[in-house]
Parts: structure tokens; sequence; C-alpha cells
């Protein structure tokens, strides 16, 4: 079951699929089957271990039920596409787990970069948290038994941190995978060891193969020379390497050069996206491509990934949704009622160097008071978790509330709904469509004409 994290929970268990980010909540009975299964226990075993915790009437129904246990863990394909958490669509919300299953944890707002799309604004002089605040979230999670599947260490840049040496490993602890994401330029001979020796993954900033045109989006001159020695550093200590890159005026005509870049460097995998229209972008917009003109390159996008997706473990280039096609809105007669099911404030919450907590990332720096939690330092961590107003809201969108999402034809085969923050950050509502869809910008042209600033 490596490539499954499964978590006991007060209503029974989690079993969240690691590749595709798809969650499944579980009874009691279902939580100690996938326990036995994950120890490679008989069908026998694990009857009797089931036995023994409760009451069973009929036995043929457990047996039956490991069976289909067995099939679902050996095809996770046949888990529904649509959505990140199977959940009974009668539901008028979703369960609040114990704990998230995967923190991105922004330990410093510091950064010695300026990256023209970066989404929270990070400068050198941003703030970020203290020993003292960080230790008491972790001593928090620590005492009440919790296990993560993933902690996400960023910023700013992380390296800022003149304790990250400290801090690694007092996460390393509480998760079964903790990655550092950095945009590389602080990484040397004398931190590798101690930085590779902690972490598991490392996300990294890497966005042209030119030293000039890398300079001037994230505005360091040397940028392109540290980041491949980081590279190379992290290679030799067998760390996998996701390199990350933005789509962007300086990189578009030359997507092909960085791929072989990264392979001849032994980058594992690949991500690259289209910028978030938040923080620093909507101050850069001359940086980055139009909609139009994003659209235009699908071929290209098309292409890399046929080109590439042979060199790397995992390949994710272009558009979220890939939608470069023109035919009109479908509606669909059938009103969905189902609940929303985004990872974010579900499974996954992001730490701000002020403290606060958002239901991800891409919320960014908002001080919508509605949308992210009071400080979690000094026990607050699992409080502000199950009670702030940002996740409750998460845990409850009706998709009947979104429109035209609510009556699209496609939504269950592409994008589920699309992401809420995005619809924050675009139209000022989690009630409303993400901007990335070609039906929406086409019905909603006038307002995404002008960017929001929650």
């Amino acid at each position: 079951m490596n490539e499954y994290f499964l978590r006991r929970e007060p209503f029974g268990g989690v079993l969240y699929y690691v590749q595709e980010g798809m969650l499944r909540f579980i009874n009691h009975t279902a939580y100690e089957i996938c326990s036995g299964l994950a120890s490679q226990w008989s069908d026998e075993k694990i009857l009797a271990h089931v036995q023994s915790q409760f009451e069973v009437d009929d036995p043929a129904l457990v047996l039956s039920d490991i069976h289909n246990f067995r099939e679902i863990l050996s095809y996770p394909s046949k888990w529904p596409k649509g959505h990140t958490i199977a959940i009974n669509s009668a539901a008028t919300s979703i369960p609040t787990l114990s704990a998230p299953l995967e923190i991105h944890w922004e330990i410093t707002g510091k950064c010695n970069l300026k990256c023209l799309h970066c989404y929270n604004d990070s400068i050198a002089a941003s703030p970020q948290p203290t020993m003292d605040q960080i230790r008491s979230v972790v001593n928090e999670l620590t005492d009440a038994k919790v296990k993560v599947r993933g902690i996400i260490v960023s910023g700013g840049e992380p390296l800022m941190h003149k304790h990250l040496k400290e801090i690694l490993p007092l996460l390393r602890p509480l998760t079964a995978e903790l990655v550092l994401a950095t945009n590389g330029t602080l990484i040397n001979e004398s931190n590798i060891d101690w930085i590779s020796s902690a972490i598991d993954v490392v996300n990294l900033s890497v966005d042209s193969s030119s030293a000039e045109q890398f300079a001037k989006f994230r505005g360091h001159p040397q940028v392109l020379n540290k980041v491949v020695k980081a590279l190379r550093l992290f290679q030799s200590r067998n760390i996998p390497v996701i390199a990350q890159t933005t789509v962007s005026r300086y990189n578009i005509e030359a997507l092909d050069e960085l791929a072989l870049l990264l392979k001849s460097e032994g980058a594992t995998s690949w991500i690259v996206r289209m910028p978030l229209r938040i923080g620093r972008a909507n101050d850069n917009e001359e940086a980055f491509l139009t909609w139009q003109e994003a659209r235009a390159n699908e071929p290209l996008f098309e292409r890399l990934r046929t080109v590439y997706s042979p060199h790397f473990d995992v390949l994710h280039v272009g558009n979220r949704f890939n939608w470069s096609y023109t035919e009109p809105f479908i509606a669909d007669e059938r009103r969905k009622t189902d609940v929303l099911s985004c990872a974010a404030g579900t499974m996954l919450a992001t730490i701000r160097a002020d403290g606060t907590m958002v239901p991800c990332a891409i919320f960014g720096n908002t001080t919508n008071p509605q949308m992210h939690s009071q400080p979690v330092w000094n026990g607050r961590f699992l409080s502000e978790w199950r009670d702030a107003v940002c996740f409750n809201t998460m845990r409850g969108i009706k998709l009947e509330r979104i429109e035209p999402c609510a009556s699209c034809s496609k939504i269950a085969e592409v994008c589920g709904g699309g992401c809420r923050a995005l619809a924050f950050h675009s139209f000022g509502s989690v009630y409303e469509p993400d901007p990335g869809c070609n039906y929406v910008r086409a019905l909603r042209a006038d307002k995404l004409a002008t960017p929001r600033r929650p």
C-alpha cells in the first residue's frame, strides 16, 4: 500500500491515493480491513481481526468487503475521476478530519528574490515565525499523535529562516513525506548534506535555460547558475527533484531547451504551470500570456507532453484544464446537488508566515477575515482547523449554488467544479465559477477584465 496513506479518524478512517490525490472516507470496519491489507494479512486473518473488534452477524459480508477493498486498492483507476473526495452525494458537508492530511507550511515570508509571479508578495523584509511559535504547533500535533501524509516547507524562501536546520528535523516525525520548496539559489556544499538528510523530495523553481531570461523573471543575475548547481547537488544526494516552471513571455519560446536541460541534469519530474493571477502577477501582467495566447499554445504544450513524458516520472504541462475546444456550452438538465469536493480545507491547509491558516496556498495573502483563520500558535492549530469559518465554508459548498457549473454537461469528466481559490480571487466569492474555464471566460468576460484583490 505504498501508493496509499491510511489514517484512523473518529468516524473510521481515510484512505488517500497519493498519485491522484484522491480521498475516500471509510467506516471503522473498512479501516481495519485496509489496515490488514497493508500488513499483507490473509483474508482469514483479517476476518478474525474484524470479529475480535466488532460483533459480526454475517462473516460472508466481511469477506465480501475484504474482496471489494482488494479490488479498490488494486485498481485505483476505477475511483471516481470527477472529484478529489469520494463522498455520498446526499451529504450536506464533507466530514472534518481530525487534522489535515497535507500541510503547506510557509515558515518565512522572507525571500532573496523578487519573482514576477509571486502569489504572496514575498520580499526580504517580510515577517516570519519564531522557533517557539513553530515548536508550539509541532508539540500540539505530536501530543495529539497526528501523522500527516505530507508537509511542504516553503516561504518566501525557506532557507531565509536562520533556524531551518532545526525546523526540518522537528517536522520529520510528523509526516510520511517532507518536501522542501525552494528557489535553489541558497543551496550550496555547506548545507546540502543536512538538508538532504532531512527531506524526501525537493520542489525546485526552474524557469528557463537562458541565464538572461531567467534573471529577468526572478530578479537575480546569477539565478540560473545557482539553480543548476542546486539541482546537481540534490542529484548527487539522490533526492528526487520536481522542477517547477511558470510559463511566461520569458520562456514560452524555449521550453524545449529547458526540458533538455532538466533531463540532462537529472530532474525526476517536471511541472509546467500557467501563472496564477494573484499576488505580484497582477502587477506584472505584461510578463504573462493572455488567456487567448495560452490557448493558442496548446499544440506546443501537447507536443511537450508527448515528447518528454518518457523522460520524467511525472510531467504536467500547460493549461489547467487543457481546454482548447471551441464547442458551445451544453447544459445538463439534471441539477448537481453534490458537495463540491475541493482538497482545500478538507484535507489540505496552509500555515502562513504570520501564523494564520488558509485552505490552500492559492488563497495567498488574502486579508479577508472570512477566508483565513486566527493564528495557530500556542495550541490553536487543531481548533482552528476544526472551527475556522474558512475551513467550514470549504467543507459545505454545494455545486448547485455555482453557475454555470451546476448545469454544465462537462463538469463530471473535466473539472469537478474547478478551483475555489481562483474563483474567490477573480469574483470575490468561493461560490463563483473557476475563471480558467473557457465557458466562464465567455460568460463573465466583463468581470474578469479587472481582477479583484480580496
